[in-house]
């Protein structure tokens, strides 16, 4: 009897206790969660090239993994920043950064660009390049994706996307490779940082889809079960 009695009131305390170390968690978490942006700031500051002009300045990423390739979406990316960084108020406004896979340090980059494009960013102070891992970013090519390839695709960009967050907090976020399931990462940190009404931040994200992970047409394909390629 005195047993089943301790079960009754034991329970309930339990209950309260996971109750309180959730809550206890998540205060922790809100407070520690305010500062990511500032000690991410000075982490680019310590281990990359990036160096922002004033305070108030603010970062401009761009989601490209591939970067220094040459194809049509290539174009379109690096005709972009070429336009942002001569509009005078967008180019004080902005440091430009791009998440990039690529083997090629930032003046290489520049210039392949100049070579391929015409598009002369040589010694552009107002660019950096942040580096992601190159084996992370095969996790969104298809051919490693027998089954279930656009799904695969979409949880591989996520991790990428992840990953592109941690080493960089922008303030706008531009996806050019069409991966949509990255924008939760960063448009989540919004609900996150408003939580603390004392922080202002908040990340923007914008999208060029030149060649999306999904499309309707692939889900057409994959509803009538007609066999194409990745």
């Amino acid at each position: 009897m005195m047993q089943s009695i301790k079960e009754i009131i034991s329970a309930p305390c339990f209950a309260l206790q996971s109750i309180s170390s959730i809550l206890l968690i998540c205060t922790a978490l809100f407070w520690l969660i305010n500062p990511i942006r500032r000690l991410n700031r000075l982490y680019l500051k310590l281990f990359t090239d990036l160096q922002l002009e004033t305070q108030d300045e603010k970062i401009m990423a761009f989601f490209h993994p591939y970067c220094d390739m040459g194809g049509g979406g290539e174009r379109v990316l690096w005709i972009m920043i070429n336009a942002i960084l001569n509009n005078k108020n967008l180019c004080k406004k902005y440091h430009i950064c791009i998440y990039s896979s690529s083997k090629l340090n930032k003046d290489e980059i520049l210039n392949q660009v100049l070579k391929i494009f015409k598009i002369d960013l040589t010694n552009n102070k107002k660019i950096t390049i942040i580096k992601i891992n190159e084996y992370s970013c095969k996790l969104l090519e298809a051919k490693y994706y027998p089954i279930a390839t656009m799904i695969g695709q979409c949880i591989g960009s996520m991790i990428v996307g992840l990953e592109c967050y941690i080493r960089c907090v922008p303030d706008v976020y531009i996806d050019t490779m069409g991966a949509p399931f990255t924008y939760p990462i960063f448009k989540s940190s919004n609900y996150y940082y408003s939580w603390n009404y004392q922080c202002q931040y908040q990340c923007h994200v914008i999208a060029y889809v030149h060649y999306p992970l999904i499309s309707n047409d692939m889900l057409l394909k994959v509803h009538e079960q007609r066999p194409s390629y990745n």
